[in-house]
């Protein structure tokens, strides 16, 4: 079994994979592309390394938040590591038995969070006052209990020095995912394109600066779609259930999975749940409501706000400005139930789709992954690079213009100054009328290209005739 597992990890890693490819390689590559996508690549690096180098800018955080907000830090800048306080906070709260989790009331602002400044700068904060809230400091804990688990080691380091080697952990992921996309394929333009797509991408700037937690998502999701094409399953299917321990949203992975035959891999993942679920809540019962609710509850998503970029703000944005402009008041539950009306026919549709196209099991997890975007009611700016893993596999199966002009619009920042004190404007407020055309590019620059994707993906997997697919070897 052991010469199994080695012999697949060899084909898939240290070989290369034209699996999947509609465009077979023909040996010639035109010079001029190559040296164009050798650029592309370079410039990439470039342009990555200033990300690292310039993560406390104040020109890049006007770009990228609301700096009509009060600022976090004395300076007028904001505090990076934020969202990473809410993994090292918690990685510690597991290991010494205390809860990780967020009341319903906490949640739901029925009762305020009291967090006294002393036990946060306890964790490694600096000393100076960062905020008058001290709550801001510790976003609420949404995963399951495992992945606070990711969290604990980082807790023998101060704070800063936490973040930083969070920081340093996702450029090795970076590299990896270099390595990956480079053996990807035996096309040297099209390995290149591949490696400037992933590095030319302007939210992992936020992703970054706030200590998030999505590029290690988007890297479970793309170890396990190389994989999967490359015909090793087993080493795809482990990585398919790391990401769900690690963050929910693949979950939605779990129909094209069943389509294409991996029941199987489907009981292991509600065995690994259970385990690494279950033992934590009998300790802390309680703990059932607030997970459910920062994560089921309605009064806990669905945020009408800037910095909220998915399909279905950008629905409740153009509804509400119609609202607005025509004077006609539409309920607030109405907006609610029609963007939830179009995701739902969004998400059927996809059923549908893929089940007719099941022999492609790959190209079904690469249209679930566009559809989280649409579906989902929260979508904040670092989580679109769990779309970048969707858009590169799919350039490289495809080598398509469309799909690489999709890619270059959702990589462009999406700026805060563009929309200036807007952000402190309620949604309702009529003067979103007189300022229709700013708001609009900054709601659908993300999501009209994600939509439009998802188009794309549904009219191939409607003309491809079943027979024809890339068929995948099952041997998981």
């Amino acid at each position: 079994m052991a010469g199994i597992y080695k012999k697949g990890l060899r084909v898939s890693i240290y070989y290369r994979c034209v699996e999947g490819e509609e465009i077979k390689d023909t040996g010639k590559n035109t010079n001029w592309k190559t040296w164009l996508a050798l650029v592309f690549f370079v410039t990439g690096i470039v342009y990555h390394v200033s990300l690292l180098t310039r993560i406390n800018s104040p020109g890049l955080q006007k770009m990228y938040f609301d700096v009509a907000n009060p600022p976090l830090r004395p300076d007028g800048t904001h505090t990076p590591g934020i969202d990473f306080n809410a993994l090292y906070v918690q990685g510690g709260n597991l290991v010494k038995g205390e809860s990780i989790y967020t009341s319903f009331d906490e949640l739901v602002g029925n009762k305020p969070r009291e967090v006294d400044i002393e036990d946060v700068n306890y964790f490694g904060l600096p000393e100076e006052k960062l905020s008058e809230k001290a709550a801001d400091l510790l976003p609420p804990y949404r995963y399951l209990p495992a992945a606070a688990l990711v969290g604990t080691p980082f807790t023998f380091l101060p704070f800063r020095s936490a973040y930083n080697a969070w920081i340093v952990f996702h450029e090795l992921l970076i590299l990896f995912s270099l390595y990956l996309l480079y053996k990807s394929t035996k096309n040297s333009t099209l390995a290149l394109t591949l490696c400037g797509m992933l590095l030319w991408f302007a939210p992992y700037y936020v992703e970054i600066f706030q200590g998030q937690f999505s590029w290690l998502q988007a890297f479970l999701m793309l170890l396990c779609i190389f994989h999967l094409e490359c015909r090793t399953p087993m080493w795809g299917m482990w990585s398919f259930i790391a990401s769900v321990l690690w963050k929910l949203n693949t979950l939605l992975w779990i129909f094209p999975l069943w389509f294409g035959g991996y029941r199987k891999w489907l009981i292991w993942l509600l065995a690994a749940i259970i385990i690494a679920s279950v033992p934590y809540f009998i300790i802390h019962p309680e703990d059932i409501t607030g997970f459910l609710a920062i994560n089921l509850h309605p009064d806990t998503g669905h945020t009408f706000t800037f910095g909220n970029s998915g399909l279905r703000m950008f629905v409740d944005f153009v509804l509400r400005w119609t609202d607005n402009s025509s004077g006609d008041a539409i309920p607030n539950f109405l907006v609610k139930w029609l963007s939830l009306l179009i995701a739902l026919c969004i998400f059927g549709l996809t059923i549908l789709a893929t089940w007719r196209n099941r022999k492609d099991t790959v190209g079904n997890l690469l249209i679930f992954g566009t559809v989280y975007f649409l579906i989902y009611v929260d979508v904040w700016m670092h989580h679109w690079l769990m779309i970048l893993p969707v858009v590169i596999w799919e350039y490289r199966r495809t080598r398509s213009p469309f799909v690489f002009i999709i890619w270059l619009i959702l990589a462009l920042p999406t700026r805060f100054d563009w929309i200036g004190e807007m952000s402190e404007l309620r949604l309702t407020s009529p003067d979103m009328v007189a300022n229709f055309p700013a708001a609009f590019l900054y709601f659908g620059q993300k999501a009209v290209p994600a939509f439009v994707l998802w188009i794309w993906q549904y009219k191939r997997m409607q003309s491809k005739d079943g027979t024809n697919q890339n068929r995948m070897r099952r041997e998981g």
